[in-house]
C-alpha cells in the first residue's frame, strides 16, 4: 500500500473510532444535551489530533446527535418532547416496512434472537423495571429488522439514537409503565405473525404498535408538552 493510502486508512480509523466514542459519551448522558462539544480537551481525551475529531464531529452532525451554532460552535442536540414524538413515529413507520421487509428473510438463529430479547423484555416486565425494559424493547425491535437491507437499518438506528440521548429523563417505560403491559403483548403478537412469514399481518400489527406507543408517549410528555405550548406563547 502506498503512503498515501496508509494515511487515508488510518485518518479514517481515527476518524471512525472518534465517531463510535464521542457518539457512546451522547448517547450515556456524558456529554449532555445542549454542551459544547470542544475539540481540543476531546482530542487530548481520546489521544488524538484535532482533524479526526473535528470530522467525527461532523459526521455526528449528520445523524443528528450535533448541532452547530453559527456554523462554528458544536453541540449536543437539545431534543424537545414535540421533536421526540416526531422521532417516534417516523422511526416507527419505517420500521414496519422493514420488518415486513425481512420476514421472509429470517431464519432460525434470527428468530431464536428475537425470542431471547422478547423473553428479557418479559424478565423487566414482571421486575417492574422501565429502564431494563427500554434496554430490551431495542433489542427485540433491533432482531426483528435485523435482515433488512443495511439502507433502512441505518435510517432506523440514526433515529433510535436520536430519541436514546433524552432517554434519561424522558424514559416511556418509567414515566408511563403501565405501557408496558401493552407493549409487550403486541410484542407477542408481532413475533407470532413474523414466525409465520405473514409480511401483511407483521406490518399491520406494527403499525398498531405505533399507534399505541405514540399514545403512551403523549400521556408520558404531556407536562412537558403543556410547557413548551406556555414558552411559546410567553
Amino acid at each position: 500500500m502506498s503512503g498515501d493510502g496508509a494515511t487515508q486508512l488510518v485518518a479514517l480509523t481515527k476518524v471512525d473510532f472518534a465517531k463510535a466514542e464521542i457518539r457512546s459519551r451522547i448517547l450515556a448522558g456524558k456529554y449532555p444535551p445542549g454542551a459544547r462539544l470542544r475539540l481540543r480537551p476531546i482530542a487530548d481525551d481520546l489521544g488524538l489530533s484535532v482533524m479526526p475529531v473535528r470530522d467525527a464531529i461532523q459526521a455526528l452532525r449528520a445523524e443528528g446527535l450535533v448541532t452547530y451554532e453559527n456554523h462554528r460552535s458544536a453541540r449536543v442536540t437539545d431534543v424537545s418532547s414535540a421533536a421526540v414524538l416526531e422521532i417516534v413515529s417516523l422511526r416507527m413507520w419505517i420500521e414496519a416496512h422493514a420488518v415486513s421487509v425481512a420476514t421472509p428473510l429470517h431464519d432460525e438463529s434470527t428468530l431464536a434472537a428475537a425470542a431471547d430479547a422478547l423473553a428479557a423484555c418479559e424478565a423487566a416486565l414482571s421486575a417492574g423495571d422501565g429502564s431494563a425494559y427500554t434496554e430490551e424493547n431495542r433489542r427485540f425491535h433491533e432482531a426483528l429488522e435485523a435482515p433488512a437491507g443495511e439502507l433502512e437499518m441505518t435510517v432506523i438506528r440514526q433515529l433510535w439514537n436520536r430519541l436514546w440521548q433524552v432517554r434519561r429523563d424522558k424514559i416511556l417505560f418509567v414515566r408511563n409503565p403501565d405501557h408496558m403491559n401493552l407493549a409487550q403483548s403486541e410484542h407477542h403478537l408481532i413475533l407470532a405473525a413474523v414466525t409465520e412469514g405473514d409480511s401483511r399481518r407483521v406490518a399491520d400489527e406494527l403499525l398498531a404498535h405505533r399507534e399505541h406507543a405514540l399514545s403512551a408517549w403523549r400521556v408520558a410528555l404531556a407536562s412537558d408538552l403543556a410547557e413548551q405550548d406556555l414558552s411559546r406563547e410567553g
